[in-house]
């Protein structure tokens, strides 16, 4: 059986709850070096329901260039721009049909869009603080794949972009392999307690384990990913 990649392995977490699992599979320990791969929480998607998984493509320039509209090296990847605090806007509706046909899996800015109503009724998902009408402007040349600075955290190519209406988390592949495998055995034992117990009637406080999960959980004795493998293989089956 093929090996599922790790943006497949992404793609398996529940794209409406995948920002705040990975985050749950952080050991607590681990949570304050964390806050510096969230971005600027007024970072937001066009439509409640679109989400975003995937590589970072970045660009650095506030501008539009045809340089990176040439490039082709956008395909499978998210679009993330940096704006540097310009007031103009950097996608409109023709940008999001050129990143699309290429094979883009989103867009994510820490600046402003227009055609905003365009965008928001089409299907690839894009993230931005809002949208205005006057556009940033046009030049020849680009500044495209190198590390930079969106909504508060450095982005480097190829870091995994992750995002829906919790917010966008920035995560090294490393990061995020780490945080998947940790973050289907959370998605596992909430998929079992809501299905095999709460939905019986049996109250959260009252589900097996549970008491126990938060003695730990309060006290940090333990990694919640391991008391969410040991839940599952003891209540959730």
């Amino acid at each position: 059986m093929k090996e599922l990649s790790l943006l497949e392995r992404l793609l398996k977490l529940p794209a409406a709850t995948r920002v705040r699992t990975l985050y749950e599979a952080i050991p607590f320990a681990d949570r304050e070096k964390y806050a510096s791969k969230i971005m600027d929480p007024a970072i937001k998607p066009l439509r409640n329901d679109m989400a975003v998984c995937g590589p970072a493509y970045t660009v650095a320039d506030s501008f539009m260039s045809f340089e990176m509209l040439e490039d082709r090296r956008k395909a499978g990847h998210v679009i993330v721009i940096q704006t540097s605090g310009c007031p103009g806007t950097f996608v409109g509706d023709f940008m999001r049909e050129l990143a699309s046909r290429d094979g883009a899996l989103g867009i994510v800015t820490d600046g402003y869009v227009t055609h905003a109503a365009c965008l928001a009724g089409k299907e690839l998902p894009i993230f931005a603080k809002g949208s205005r009408i006057p556009f940033a402007g046009y030049k020849m040349k680009g500044t495209m794949q190198t590390a930079i600075s969106c909504g508060g955290v450095i982005v480097n190519p190829g870091d995994f972009i992750i995002g829906n209406l919790d917010g966008v988390l920035v995560l090294t592949p490393q990061e995020a392999e780490s945080l998947v495998e940790k973050g289907q055995w959370f998605a596992k034992v909430v998929g079992a307690l809501i299905g095999k117990y709460m939905d019986k009637g049996i109250r959260y406080t009252e589900a097996p384990g549970v008491r126990e999960y938060w003695v730990h959980k309060s006290s940090g004795s333990k990694n919640e990913d391991e008391f969410y493998r040991e839940w599952c293989e003891k209540y959730g089956e």
